[in-house]
C-alpha cells in the first residue's frame, strides 16, 4: 500500500513508535514517561473489543495480520516489558486460520483471501489467492507473534512455533530451505516464485527462538568460535 499523504491508521507503526521511545530514553534521550505512556496508550486503542483482534489498518477493520504483533514482540525482547495485554495478543492470535502448519501474515478475518473489491492494497497490486501479501505465510512475522502469544501464556505458541519451522523446510520437497513467503494455497498455479530463496530476513527467527526460551546463545555456531579465540 502507497501512503503519499502519511498515515496514523496502521497499528504496527503506532506500536513501533512506542517501543523506539523507550530505546531513545534508554539511549539517554530527552524523551519523558508521559510521552511514552502515551504512545502506548495508542498502540492498545487498535484492540478492538468486540471484533476481538487487533485492528491492523483502521481504514480496513476486517483486516488482521501479524505485522500488528511485532512491537510487542520487540518490546517483550528488548525490555521483557508488555505493552498489550494478554486478552489482546491472545484473542488476536485466535483469530488468524492456520492449516498443515502454517498461517496466513496477513487475511481477511472472515474469508481469509482478499478480493478485488475489498483488498488493502493500492489500485495497482493483487495477488492470487495465498500469494504474497494475499494470504502468503512470512515466516519470520508469524514465529515473532507465536514468541509473543508465548509470554502472554497463549498455550498453541510452542507447537505453531515448531509446526512453522517445519513447514519453511518441507512444504516444498524441492526447495528444503528457507523461503521469501510459502503460498497458503498450494493448488494455485505457480505458486512457488522462483524468487523465493533463501532470505536473510528469516535469520532473525533464531533470535525470536532465544527469546522463547526454544533456544540458547551457546547454540549459535559464531558463539563457539568466539570461545576458541578467547
Amino acid at each position: 500500500m502507497e501512503y503519499p499523504n502519511r498515515t496514523s491508521n496502521l497499528a504496527v507503526n503506532q506500536g513501533m513508535l512506542a517501543v523506539t521511545l523507550r530505546v531513545a530514553q534508554e539511549l539517554g534521550l530527552p524523551v519523558t514517561n508521559e510521552y511514552i505512556a502515551k504512545a502506548n496508550a495508542g498502540y492498545r486503542a487498535f484492540y478492538d473489543k468486540k471484533r476481538g483482534y487487533l485492528i491492523d489498518n483502521k481504514a480496513y477493520p476486517y483486516v488482521i495480520t501479524f505485522n500488528a504483533l511485532l512491537p510487542e514482540f520487540v518490546s517483550l525482547w528488548l525490555f521483557n516489558e508488555p505493552i498489550l495485554t494478554s486478552e489482546m495478543v491472545n484473542n488476536t492470535l485466535d483469530k488468524v486460520p492456520s492449516h498443515d502448519g502454517y498461517s496466513p501474515l496477513i487475511c481477511h478475518v472472515k474469508d481469509t483471501y482478499f478480493t478485488m473489491k475489498n483488498k488493502p492494497f493500492s489500485p495497482n497490486l493483487f495477488w492470487d489467492n495465498g500469494i504474497y501479501y494475499n494470504a502468503g505465510s512470512w515466516m519470520r512475522e508469524e514465529i515473532c507473534g507465536y514468541v509473543a502469544g508465548m509470554k502472554h501464556g497463549w498455550k498453541p505458541a510452542e507447537k505453531r512455533i515448531k509446526d512453522r519451522l517445519t513447514a519453511e523446510i518441507t512444504r516444498n520437497p524441492d526447495e528444503p530451505f528457507s523461503h521469501e513467503f510459502l503460498p497458503y494455497d498450494l493448488t494455485v498455479p505457480n505458486c512457488w516464485w522462483p524468487s523465493t530463496r533463501v532470505f536473510s530476513w528469516n535469520v532473525f527467527v533464531l533470535k525470536a527462538l532465544e527469546v522463547a526460551g526454544m533456544r540458547t546463545p551457546e547454540q549459535d555456531p559464531n558463539y563457539l568460535t568466539d570461545c576458541i579465540k578467547k
